[in-house]
């Protein structure tokens, strides 16, 4: 890592140079604001199975309004203020376990029983939104009109979600969302190219250092009915309490291109 934040340096060295000849007769604003829009794919990292939390990303994109403020000719500090909207696409596959062939006392599987009714499962795609405040804190060292590199950390802050309502069997939200953590950090490179007037366009890459879902996420209990017989030989119910586990962790990696402009 030491051997490789040195040959950036030497890298960097000429086009410095070349840049500062360019522009030594300029002084440099040392406040600047500026609005920036953003797009691009999030990608959730887990070990979780894929029909529970999140297991897929998508798409997601943000709005901001930001300040620099010049620390000196080429090192900026740069904040602000912006939403995110995420959507999650999440892979359902619900079933609903074995049922009870009344007509021959035996136990079949739900899809042998009744497909495509209450009774079975089913397979299918969901998503849901998300809408964030994030704060940027990041460092921008820049080569004017060649490029600026930008390192630091996003703090952002859920306000809500929309949960897809689900279009099988019941009227609510097949999918749970409060157990989303409120609080993320993020940590955030960039690199971007600036023009004269101001207008700029940048790529960012993010990854959420703390977890995404803020709950035991290493089991969840549910009862199944299970077919047993009495004394007599008569069938009886009894319900088998069974804990299946889920992710331990769930990290986020996003990807984002952006255009924006400094006033």
């Amino acid at each position: 890592m030491r051997k490789l934040m040195i040959m950036l340096a030497v890298m960097l060295i000429p086009l410095n140079a070349f840049a500062e000849g360019n522009n030594s007769s300029s002084s440099f604003d040392k406040l600047e604001f500026g609005t920036r829009l953003g797009a691009g794919l999030m990608y959730v990292i887990t070990d979780s199975k894929e029909d529970y939390y999140p297991s897929n990303g998508g798409p997601w994109g943000s709005l901001s309004f930001d300040v620099a403020y010049g620390l000196t000719e080429n090192l900026y500090l740069h904040s602000g203020v912006g939403l995110d909207y995420r959507i999650f696409f999440v892979y359902i596959e619900a079933l609903a376990g074995d049922v009870l062939d009344y007509d021959v006392g035996e136990e079949q599987d739900a899809y042998d029983k009744c497909e495509g009714s209450f009774y079975c499962g089913r397979e299918h795609w969901e998503y849901n939104q998300a809408f964030l405040l994030n704060v940027p804190v990041l460092l921008q060292w820049r080569i004017p009109r060649i490029l600026f590199l930008e390192v630091g950390v996003v703090f952002e802050l859920l306000l809500g979600t929309i949960e897809n309502e689900d279009d099988g069997w019941r009227d609510e939200s097949y999918r749970n969302r409060d157990e989303e953590s409120r609080f993320g950090v993020n940590v955030a490179m960039g690199v971007g190219h600036q023009f004269k007037s101001g207008l700029f366009i940048d790529f960012r890459v993010l990854f959420r250092v703390n977890d995404l879902i803020d709950a035991d996420k290493f089991a969840d209990s549910y009862f199944i009915p299970v077919q047993e017989f009495d004394g007599d030989g008569n069938v009886v119910f009894d319900f088998m309490d069974y804990s299946e586990p889920y992710g331990s962790y769930y990290k986020l990696l996003k990807f984002q291109l952006g255009i924006g402009y400094w006033f």
